[in-house]
């Protein structure tokens, strides 16, 4: 857990015997799946060479530092519990492949050095993506690129202790918010993403997340505000947020004045939304107050947005 006293606040399971044998014998260079059981813990570099379906509880564990998980685009599925991959290990790879029907799809648990997932299709599980909630060494550190969280039932991603990288991914139609930062999240750092049709909040961003970013990203038809931003200084440039169900940009800081200009709103388009386009408060009384304070970097537009003023305490456009 951090401090916002200083401004900014930056703010195993048991194997059959075969298979314990062709884990140990698998080349560090390159492995297979051949035997390999719903359940087993990965220890060396490891490539599949099938899919690994209708798993009972855990897929598969990755709990050893550096190890890269290869699932050469097959399909681990499960039935309805247990986590697809868990990530116990630090510095670990996860690529190319399909993770579905399990209550987390990817869990990572681990404290300290970068673990990276590219390429991958979390689809369709309890929560696609969990970070940190169950690590009680400290922060997770990590990057997701290329992949997708959809049609998950709760979020699409969870954090929750962390700093996070996720780049060029999609998140969507999930069950509650696309992503979900909770308290104790350090930095969240999202880049390039396109995020739409999730239930709730697009992007959510609760209780000194400070020092995040979110940027150059679509966040669309959502059913409440495209992107919240509470308590947690963020620099949110670039992005168009459009056709959700509350506020496009909606930035609420509840500590006082001094945390104002660690925030920037800049360059984002903001169009159609139930709510305003964009309305950025802080909050200095009990009556909550909305005033101004945010940085407004210039350039934001916003046009066909249900609340009036269509832009609160920031200026906008409307071309």
């Amino acid at each position: 857990m951090h401090s916002r006293g200083t401004i900014p606040g930056w703010r195993l399971v048991a194997l059959p015997a075969f298979a314990v044998a062709l884990l140990l014998t698998t080349s560090t260079r390159a492995g297979a799946n051949d035997g390999l059981a719903c359940g087993a813990t990965i220890t060396v570099d490891t490539t599949l060479t099938g899919d690994l379906r209708h798993c009972p509880g855990d897929g598969l564990i990755v709990a050893t530092n550096g190890v890269t998980l290869d699932l050469a685009g097959h399909t681990l599925t499960g039935s309805g519990a247990g986590s697809g991959i868990t990530i116990t290990g630090t510095g670990v790879t996860v690529t190319n492949g399909v993770v579905k029907g399990f209550a987390q799809g990817i869990d990572v648990e681990v404290f300290g050095d970068q673990s990276t997932l590219s390429g991958l299709a979390v689809n369709r599980n309890g929560t696609g993506l969990t970070v940190g909630v169950n690590s009680s060494t400290g922060p997770s550190h990590g990057t997701v690129s290329d992949s997708s969280f959809k049609n998950n039932d709760v979020d699409g991603v969870f954090l929750h202790g962390s700093f996070w990288t996720i780049e060029g991914s999609t998140i969507a139609r999930n069950g509650r918010d696309g992503v979900h930062a909770a308290v104790d999240v350090d930095v969240v750092t999202l880049v390039g993403d396109k995020i739409n049709d999730n239930v709730g909040t697009g992007v959510s961003l609760v209780n000194q997340n400070d020092g995040s970013t979110i940027a150059s990203s679509m966040v669309s038809r959502n059913g409440g505000d495209g992107i919240r931003v509470e308590t947690s200084t963020t620099h949110i440039t670039g992005n168009t947020t459009r056709d959700n169900g509350g506020t496009g940009i909606w930035v609420l800081e509840e500590a006082g004045l001094s945390f104002g200009p660690f925030y920037l709103v800049a360059d984002n388009t903001s169009i159609a939304n139930a709510g305003y386009g964009i309305r950025a408060c802080i909050t200095v009384d009990s009556l909550h107050t909305c005033e101004p304070g945010i940085t407004d970097g210039g350039g934001n537009v916003a046009r066909r947005n249900q609340l009036m003023p269509e832009c609160v305490n920031v200026v906008c456009t409307r071309h």
